[in-house]
């Protein structure tokens, strides 16, 4: 079984998910973060996972783009999809059906909300002022919910 993890990480809270999800999976793995390359055709592979961080309610648009061009070959194998952000689990949610075509999310073995990061000092100076004005928070924290990825990988292996 030869798993494709297509994934965004702009900080590095999206590749660390990646990273714990690589360590629970069986078989061969091969994980792409697409904003460093390009992202190899699905048909290559038996079963895909693909995850994005979450800005301002969207997904990465190269995540959003490789979904929308992959469908048809997406929807002939099994798929995850997972996203990366600090929204509470219940709000999250909804970013599935706003952020990836329909017929994926319906086609999903599962879906999974894995946590999120902040990490101010790999922001720019721009990026910090409005994380601040908008959070009020001013310091770095991560809440990647190790529980829930190994749940995820359960369901998408199971």
């Amino acid at each position: 079984m030869h798993t494709l993890i297509v994934y965004n990480s702009k900080y590095g809270a999206t590749k660390k998910c990646v990273q714990l999800m690589r360590s629970e999976l069986t078989g061969e793995v091969t994980d792409v973060n697409i904003g460093e390359g390009k992202a190899p055709n699905p048909e290559d592979f038996d079963r895909v996972l693909i995850g994005s961080n979450i800005h301002a309610g969207s997904i990465n648009r190269k995540v959003r783009s490789y979904c929308s061009h992959a469908t048809d070959s997406l929807l002939q194998r099994p798929v995850g999809l997972f996203l990366c952000c600090l929204a509470p689990e219940e709000h999250a949610l909804d970013y599935f059906g706003k952020n990836f075509p329909q017929v994926l999310v319906e086609h999903a073995k599962t879906t999974g909300v894995l946590g999120g990061a902040l990490y101010f000092e790999k922001m720019n100076f721009f990026e910090r002022f409005l994380l601040k004005k908008v959070s009020g928070t001013t310091t770095s924290f991560e809440n990647i919910d190790e529980k829930r990825i190994r749940d995820f990988v359960q369901k998408f292996e199971s």
